[in-house]
């Protein structure tokens, strides 16, 4: 699966609600939950890492308050500076784009189908949200 579905799903699953689910099942999620906020506290710590180190050095200070404010057409900014800019948020995006698109695998166990129709029963979740999960959460039978 992608990492990006993995980060996509990790805070709504953090929020769902397990009252209708058996110990086994919950267990299940909770041991799937702290996998992926692994995952998810990594890839943060990858953005700010990222954003550090390809920040250029002269924007600091007043620049970095123009552009905090999406203000890139600000006259504080050179023509070069705002091309640099440019640039650095490109980077960043192409970067983290394929970090989310990177296939990981998850160790923890999958939901069983009894379970995962607990799951189903305990949450109000948009069929769309539900086939997300499914990805993580649940395997079904392939006949």
């Amino acid at each position: 699966m992608k990492k990006n579905n993995v980060i996509n799903v990790y805070d709504k699953l953090s929020d769902s609600k397990l009252s209708k689910m058996d110990g086994n099942g919950k267990f299940k999620i909770i041991k799937i939950i702290l996998e992926l906020d692994k995952v998810n506290s990594e890839y943060k710590k990858l953005v700010e890492e990222t954003v550090k180190r390809l920040k250029p050095a002269w924007l600091e200070g007043e620049k970095a308050i123009e552009w905090d404010k999406n203000n890139i057409n600000s006259e504080i900014l050179t023509q070069e500076e705002k091309t640099e800019i440019i640039n650095y948020i490109n980077s960043i995006n192409q970067l983290l784009s394929e970090e989310l698109n990177k296939e990981i695998t998850l160790e923890s166990s999958k939901l069983t189908e009894e379970e995962w129709k607990q799951f189903i029963e305990s949450n109000d979740f948009t069929p769309r949200e539900l086939i997300n999960f499914s990805e993580i959460l649940y395997e079904a039978d392939k006949k």
